[in-house]
Formats: C-alpha cells, structure tokens, sequence
C-alpha cells in the first residue's frame, strides 16, 4: 500500500515539473516571437533643393523639388500639401508642407524660400487727395489712372489690383482713407490719406445714447445697449457689424473708454464711436 502510495506521489510530481516546463517554454517562446504592432505607414519628406530660391520671374511653385515616399517606396508626391507661413523674416519665409498617407498617418516638415531681389509690397498714395463722390464707385482705377497710386508686390510688378481700403468720415466731406496692400509673401503695407470728397456720399451712421456713464462697482455692463443707431444707407441696419473694444473693469473703480467700430458690408466704409464708463464706489453713486 506504501509502495502505491509513493508512486502516485512520484507521478504527481513528474506531470506537476511537466506543466510547469511546458509554460516556461510557452512564455520563452511568446518573447522571442516577433511583435505585431498596427503602425502606421511611414513617410519621408524630401526636398531638392533643399533652399527654395525665387526671384520673382514666372511663377511661383511651393512644390517644386518635393517627394514624398510611403515605407514601402509608394510615390506621394502628388498628396503633398504646402502652405506659406508668416515665420520667417522679409527675405526668407518658411513654408510647411503635409502629406497624408491612405491610411490617414500624416507627416510635415518645413523648407526655407529665400526671396532674391525682393523688397516688400510698396505702395503710395498722393497724400490730401481731392475727389468727387463718383470716384468712389471704381477707387482704385480711378487713382491708377490718374497717377495717384501706385503699387508693386516686391518685385517690382504691379499689384494695384491687391490693394484694399476704407473710408472714416472726420468731418462734413472730409475723409481719412486707408489704403492697405498684402502680397502673397505674407507682407502688407498700408497708408491713410486725408482726402476731401465732393458731392453726395452715402455714408455710416454710428451713434450712442450717450458719451459718457457712470455705473456702481459691480455692475453688469453691456456695450452693446449704449448703442442708439447702427446704420447703412442703402442696408439698413447693421448693428450684427460693431465691434467693440473696451477697456472696462466693473469692479474697480476708475474711467474707462468703450470703442465702438461699424464696418460696412462691402469693408469700404468704417465709423467709430467712444464711450466712457465711470466706474464708482457705491457711496459715490447716486
């Protein structure tokens, strides 16, 4: 009966040594086997050259000397997207480009475009012009034509085309008007002219109830409610077009300015209008 016993006991122990050499094995083998990952596909962005030069003549192309390569070598070149960004200096400006392989993994770099013989947008605009309300309707012609404007995107080629610009009335018939120009390099110049404008001028009402107010600390205030009139001539009203600037802190006292500025629909005109908000103790507050 001993005897049984004891070899029972030995089998027991031999399986048990078995099972657990078996599991060693497994798990030696688990680690050794090569890792399935679900990685992305890689891309190289390459430029040649790696500098992009211009210098102004024909047609500037971002993608000029850029490839782009999946892992497997599949050609992605014509995936590239590139864009120009405002780093950089006059000079040279940065450009970043970003590809998309067909699964979706994405990859950017930036390359350098050095500008030769490149100045910066000009522009001039004969100052204390005198104009009647017609000119208005085509300004820009206008002003080419008769040798009042000029302007070049850096290069030296005319841009009188990209210029932009919008009229403030100062007084009856007078105008400051703001010329700007901004070149594809991401460089703007701008000049204001005091210009004096005859006959009929459809221009922007902005008013407020009142100049000045005066609340207690702790206070709401809402900018929009001092606003008496937010007109167009020919649109109606445009108060969804005010934006406003405001300095106010309701709970300290002291003076303050609200600045309200209305923009037209066609960007040509703007007009302006101040508040100040007193802001009070309590006590002080009648």
């Amino acid at each position: 009966m001993g005897d049984r016993k004891n070899l029972l006991r030995g089998i027991g122990i031999l399986a048990l040594g078995l099972l657990l050499a078996l599991l060693t094995a497994a798990r030696v083998q688990d680690r050794s086997a090569p890792e399935k990952e679900e990685k992305g596909q890689e891309i190289s962005l390459t430029f040649s050259p790696e500098i992009l030069t211009y210098d102004g003549k024909g047609e500037l192309d971002l993608l000029t000397g850029v490839r782009a390569e999946g892992a497997d070598g599949t050609d992605l070149s014509d995936n590239v997207e590139a864009v120009l960004t405002s780093s950089g200096i006059q000079n040279e400006k940065k450009i970043r480009y970003t590809v998309f392989a067909p699964d979706g993994t994405e990859a950017t770099a930036v390359r350098t475009l050095k500008l030769e013989g490149y100045s910066g947008p000009g522009l001039s605009v004969e100052e204390n012009l005198e104009l009647d309300a017609s000119a208005l309707e085509d300004l820009i012609p206008y002003l080419k034509e008769h040798g009042l404007l000029t302007a070049q995107d850096g290069f030296g080629r005319d841009a009188s085309n990209k210029v932009e610009w919008y009229r403030k009335k100062e007084a009856k018939g007078v105008y400051d008007i703001t010329f700007t120009l901004n070149n594809q390099y991401l460089d703007s110049v701008q000049q204001t002219v005091r210009t004096v404008i005859r006959g009929e001028t459809a221009d922007l009402e902005l008013t407020l109830s009142e100049s000045t107010v005066t609340i207690p600390t702790g206070a709401e205030f809402e900018p929009l409610n001092y606003v008496a009139a937010a007109l167009d001539p020919q649109y109606g009203n445009l108060l969804s077009r005010i934006s406003v600037s405001s300095t106010v802190n309701t709970l300290v006292p002291g003076t303050y300015a609200v600045i309200y500025t209305l923009t037209s629909l066609d960007n040509t005109q703007k007009a302006e209008a101040v508040l100040q908000v007193k802001v009070v103790e309590g006590n002080d507050y009648d």
